[in-house]
């Protein structure tokens, strides 16, 4: 099986389903969130597929993200090239579902039912401990632009699993964009800023916001994620990075 990986999450679970020989090449971004892939070829990105590259390969077939990767999904049916779609979750639970379905598609149906069971245990495990319970918690996601989570993101499940309220739930939109005034109206006591590879000056962004006066900032209850611990990475490694903020942040 030849395989081609233009997902960093859905790379994250071929790698745990086993199959770090059959990926033949993968995005310029898997590298950075799934270690192991380190020196495969690049065949592309987010917006854009080598070709040349592809037709040399000859995968049986190419995992795309949902939505997000409409423009190679075109490119790839025009190449005649088979295409799997890896979907971007609205909760935990289609995080899981993705890896079930991905191992089936992919012929390790066992390994991804035992993979799902791990994950499903872990989170089991991390909502129990409520280590964030009873606090009001505020997460902001530096893709292209800066964005908020709201409702229907998985990472408002996320918020949930930890026993927190996201102070954007009122808005259906899962990433809505950023509202600095709502963020003082609602006073978090947790602020998490996820800028993957960007760095951040926290004191100069507290300053151009106005934060100085809510919760998170008078009681430093602020963190910022990189791409080692990502909440934009929504496969298994993202499990991990929940049980990480519920020990960073426990009552």
């Amino acid at each position: 099986m030849r395989i081609v990986s233009l997902s960093p999450s859905a790379t994250d679970v071929l790698i745990r389903l086993g199959l770090v020989d059959e990926i033949k090449a993968v995005s310029a971004f898997c590298p950075a969130y799934v270690g192991e892939v380190k020196g495969k070829p690049i065949a592309g990105d987010y917006m854009s597929v080598k070709r040349v590259l592809l037709k040399k390969l000859r995968p049986d077939f190419v995992v795309i993200t949902s939505g997000i990767q409409r423009q190679i999904k075109e490119t790839l049916k025009g190449l005649g090239i088979r295409i799997l779609e890896y979907p971007v979750p609205v909760t935990l639970g289609g995080l899981l579902e993705n890896v079930l379905k991905l191992g089936i598609l992919v012929g390790r149906s066992r390994e991804a039912l035992k993979l799902y069971q791990e994950l499903k245990d872990d989170l089991m495990r991390i909502a129990n401990l409520r280590a964030w319970r009873g606090l009001k918690a505020y997460v902001e996601i530096w893709v292209s632009d800066r964005v908020m989570t709201g409702l229907t993101s998985y990472v408002s499940d996320v918020i949930r699993t930890l026993g927190a309220v996201n102070i954007n739930d009122d808005l259906v939109d899962p990433f809505p964009p950023l509202d600095r005034e709502k963020v003082i109206r609602e006073d978090p006591d947790l602020v998490i800023i996820n800028s993957d590879f960007e760095p951040v000056d926290m004191n100069r962004l507290i300053e151009e916001r106005n934060w100085e006066s809510i919760k998170a900032v008078k009681n430093r209850r602020i963190m910022v994620l990189g791409v080692e611990r990502s909440l934009s990475h929504y496969g298994p490694k993202l499990i991990e990075t929940i049980d990480f903020l519920a020990r960073a942040f426990k009552e």
